[in-house]
């Protein structure tokens, strides 16, 4: 049994007593490894949340950068216009349904140009053209002969005279229908026809997205032709 001195009175006390027999003052009470233990732990958690959340209200350290000066863009050359509209006029030739191609004119030995859509139905007309039939519609530039608008049938006869001439009728998009003049083939060939005034007309398909053409055709009556004429370069 040790002995230590009351805190109150100072005098000798058990360290088993459960006051002082002199003065009736308990010891303290002594704390617990446990106590600790928890204590620390506690201390630690709480200074962990207190760093967290002064780090993320803090706002981040920038580094200002200062704008560098562009450089000027040097201009087209002719050559580099021309490169970047014939790439430019390819991809809008692309996305449609317009079939693009040229020849050499064998007499004067300059391009002649053609641009033709067709239309995605098929007709089927009697003997001896039965089977099925395609149209299309067709702009040609050409070096002597100028610029002409023309439908074709595979095969059949488009009644229209190459001197007496004849009509059509044509719708563009949803505008009302209206007749044109057109006349057949000089050589005779009854699958073509002629449409007049091309340069005119050509201008709003150029605006156009469908164009509908009723032409007449032999032993067959009137047929409709539709094409998806969007996109046109020309």
């Amino acid at each position: 049994m040790a002995l230590k001195d009351c805190k109150e009175c100072g005098k000798p006390v058990s360290t088993e007593a459960a006051a002082c027999p002199s003065c009736g003052a308990k010891p303290p009470k002594s704390t617990s490894i446990m106590t600790w233990i928890i204590g620390i732990f506690m201390v630690a958690v709480i200074g962990s949340y207190i760093d967290r959340n002064n780090s993320s209200s803090s706002p981040a350290l920038r580094i200002a950068t200062p704008d560098l000066p562009q450089a000027a863009t040097p201009p087209l050359t002719q050559a580099e216009h021309k490169k970047f509209e014939a790439k430019r006029a390819a991809d809008e030739a692309a996305k449609t349904d317009w079939v693009y191609s040229k020849n050499d004119d064998a007499m004067s030995g300059k391009v002649v140009r053609f641009a033709q859509v067709t239309d995605p139905t098929s007709f089927h007309f009697s003997f001896p053209y039965n089977g099925k039939n395609h149209a299309t519609l067709n702009i040609r530039e050409h070096p002597k002969h100028g610029t002409d608008l023309y439908i074709k049938i595979d095969k059949g006869q488009l009644i229209c005279s190459a001197g007496g001439g004849c009509n059509v009728s044509i719708r563009i998009d949803d505008k009302p229908a209206r007749t044109y003049a057109a006349s057949g083939a000089a050589d005779y060939d009854s699958t073509i026809l002629f449409i007049n005034q091309p340069k005119k007309l050509i201008a709003e398909i150029k605006k156009s997205k469908i164009v509908r053409i009723k032409a007449t055709v032999y032993n067959n009556g009137d047929q409709i032709m539709t094409f998806n004429t969007d996109g046109l370069v020309w």
